[in-house]
Protein backbone atom coordinates (compact mmCIF):
# COMPACT_ATOMS: atom_id res chain seq x y z
CA UNK A 1 0.00 0.00 0.00
CA UNK A 2 2.77 2.47 0.62
CA UNK A 3 4.87 2.11 -2.95
CA UNK A 4 0.83 2.74 -4.79
CA UNK A 5 0.37 5.86 -2.19
CA UNK A 6 4.06 7.04 -2.39
CA UNK A 7 3.29 7.22 -6.77
CA UNK A 8 -0.06 9.11 -6.00
CA UNK A 9 1.26 11.74 -3.58
CA UNK A 10 4.65 12.59 -5.91
CA UNK A 11 3.05 16.55 -6.27
CA UNK A 12 0.76 18.41 -3.79
CA UNK A 13 -2.63 19.32 -5.04
CA UNK A 14 -3.86 22.86 -5.61
CA UNK A 15 -7.55 23.86 -4.58
CA UNK A 16 -7.85 27.89 -5.59
CA UNK A 17 -10.28 29.86 -3.85
CA UNK A 18 -12.22 32.64 -4.78
CA UNK A 19 -11.04 34.96 -1.65
CA UNK A 20 -7.41 34.89 -3.33
CA UNK A 21 -6.11 32.30 -0.85
CA UNK A 22 -4.54 29.34 -2.55
CA UNK A 23 -5.20 25.83 -0.46
CA UNK A 24 -2.42 23.63 -0.63
CA UNK A 25 -3.48 20.09 -0.27
CA UNK A 26 -0.40 17.48 0.80
CA UNK A 27 -1.93 13.92 0.40
CA UNK A 28 1.33 13.09 2.00
CA UNK A 29 0.60 14.54 5.25
CA UNK A 30 -3.13 14.79 4.69
CA UNK A 31 -3.44 18.10 5.58
CA UNK A 32 -4.39 21.28 4.33
CA UNK A 33 -2.40 25.15 4.37
CA UNK A 34 -3.56 28.35 3.25
CA UNK A 35 -1.29 31.18 1.59
CA UNK A 36 -2.04 34.74 1.48
CA UNK A 37 -0.44 36.70 -1.42
CA UNK A 38 2.87 38.28 0.27
CA UNK A 39 3.47 40.94 -1.97
CA UNK A 40 0.42 43.54 -2.21
CA UNK A 41 0.50 47.53 -3.05
CA UNK A 42 -2.26 49.21 -2.05
CA UNK A 43 -3.20 51.69 -4.96
CA UNK A 44 -6.01 54.02 -4.39
CA UNK A 45 -7.80 52.20 -1.83
CA UNK A 46 -7.53 48.25 -4.04
CA UNK A 47 -4.85 45.72 -3.18
CA UNK A 48 -2.79 45.19 -6.16
CA UNK A 49 -0.38 42.17 -7.22
CA UNK A 50 3.37 43.27 -7.20
CA UNK A 51 5.10 40.80 -9.09
CA UNK A 52 9.07 41.08 -8.57
CA UNK A 53 12.11 39.09 -10.21
CA UNK A 54 11.93 36.76 -8.64
CA UNK A 55 8.18 35.43 -9.77
CA UNK A 56 9.48 36.01 -13.00
CA UNK A 57 12.32 33.11 -12.54
CA UNK A 58 9.50 30.74 -10.81
CA UNK A 59 7.66 31.32 -13.41
CA UNK A 60 10.09 30.97 -16.17
CA UNK A 61 11.40 27.82 -14.65
CA UNK A 62 7.97 26.10 -14.39
CA UNK A 63 7.06 27.03 -17.81
CA UNK A 64 10.49 25.89 -19.14
CA UNK A 65 10.47 22.93 -16.90
CA UNK A 66 13.82 23.60 -15.41
CA UNK A 67 15.77 24.50 -12.24
CA UNK A 68 15.28 27.90 -10.92
CA UNK A 69 19.09 28.60 -10.50
CA UNK A 70 18.96 27.86 -14.44
CA UNK A 71 16.13 30.09 -15.34
CA UNK A 72 17.71 32.73 -12.97
CA UNK A 73 20.61 32.68 -15.01
CA UNK A 74 18.55 32.84 -18.07
CA UNK A 75 16.05 35.73 -17.08
CA UNK A 76 18.86 38.12 -15.18
CA UNK A 77 20.89 38.18 -18.63
CA UNK A 78 17.98 39.11 -20.73
CA UNK A 79 16.92 42.20 -18.25
CA UNK A 80 21.11 42.64 -18.36
CA UNK A 81 21.10 42.86 -22.14
CA UNK A 82 17.85 44.67 -22.58
CA UNK A 83 19.53 47.38 -20.00
CA UNK A 84 23.07 47.57 -21.59
CA UNK A 85 20.96 48.13 -25.28
CA UNK A 86 19.01 50.64 -23.66
CA UNK A 87 21.58 52.35 -21.95
CA UNK A 88 24.30 52.65 -24.63
CA UNK A 89 25.61 56.23 -25.75
CA UNK A 90 23.41 56.23 -29.19
CA UNK A 91 20.54 59.30 -29.26
CA UNK A 92 17.43 57.47 -29.20
CA UNK A 93 17.06 53.41 -29.66
CA UNK A 94 14.13 51.11 -29.80
CA UNK A 95 14.27 47.55 -28.83
CA UNK A 96 11.17 45.69 -30.49
CA UNK A 97 9.87 42.13 -29.06
CA UNK A 98 7.32 41.04 -31.09
CA UNK A 99 3.85 39.79 -29.91
CA UNK A 100 5.48 41.47 -26.34
CA UNK A 101 5.98 45.60 -26.90
CA UNK A 102 8.33 48.29 -27.67
CA UNK A 103 11.01 50.08 -25.38
CA UNK A 104 12.07 52.79 -26.81
CA UNK A 105 14.69 55.62 -25.38
CA UNK A 106 13.92 59.14 -26.25
CA UNK A 107 15.93 62.50 -25.66
CA UNK A 108 13.79 65.77 -24.13
CA UNK A 109 14.92 69.06 -24.63
CA UNK A 110 16.58 71.40 -21.98
CA UNK A 111 14.17 73.75 -20.42
CA UNK A 112 15.40 77.27 -18.66
CA UNK A 113 11.03 77.81 -17.04
CA UNK A 114 11.06 75.11 -14.76
CA UNK A 115 9.13 75.76 -11.52
CA UNK A 116 10.74 74.85 -8.29
CA UNK A 117 8.09 72.77 -6.29
CA UNK A 118 8.72 74.02 -2.79
CA UNK A 119 9.13 77.70 -4.42
CA UNK A 120 6.94 78.55 -7.33
CA UNK A 121 8.27 81.40 -7.45
CA UNK A 122 11.70 80.51 -8.51
CA UNK A 123 12.71 79.65 -11.73
CA UNK A 124 15.11 76.58 -12.38
CA UNK A 125 17.02 75.10 -15.39
CA UNK A 126 16.14 71.40 -15.87
CA UNK A 127 18.86 69.72 -18.19
CA UNK A 128 18.58 67.45 -21.44
CA UNK A 129 17.94 63.93 -20.64
CA UNK A 130 16.94 60.66 -21.66
CA UNK A 131 13.68 58.58 -20.91
CA UNK A 132 11.63 55.48 -21.39
CA UNK A 133 8.88 54.38 -23.08
CA UNK A 134 7.15 51.24 -23.54
CA UNK A 135 4.18 50.99 -25.79
CA UNK A 136 2.61 47.06 -25.74
CA UNK A 137 2.39 45.21 -29.15
CA UNK A 138 -1.00 43.96 -30.62
CA UNK A 139 -1.13 40.31 -28.89
CA UNK A 140 -0.72 42.24 -25.30
CA UNK A 141 -3.69 44.94 -25.94
CA UNK A 142 -5.58 42.33 -27.07
CA UNK A 143 -5.59 40.60 -23.97
CA UNK A 144 -5.36 43.19 -21.60
CA UNK A 145 -8.64 44.51 -23.41
CA UNK A 146 -10.38 41.01 -22.97
CA UNK A 147 -13.46 41.95 -20.48
CA UNK A 148 -12.72 41.03 -16.74
CA UNK A 149 -14.56 37.62 -15.72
Amino acid sequence: MKNTYEKVAQKPVFHFTLNKRITIFCPLTRGSYKLVPKRTVTIKGSRMRNFIKKDVIERTAQICGIEPKEAAAAVNAVFRSLRDMMTEKVEECRVEIRSFGVFEVKNTAARSHGRNPKKPQETIFIPARRKTHFRPGRLLKNELKKPIK
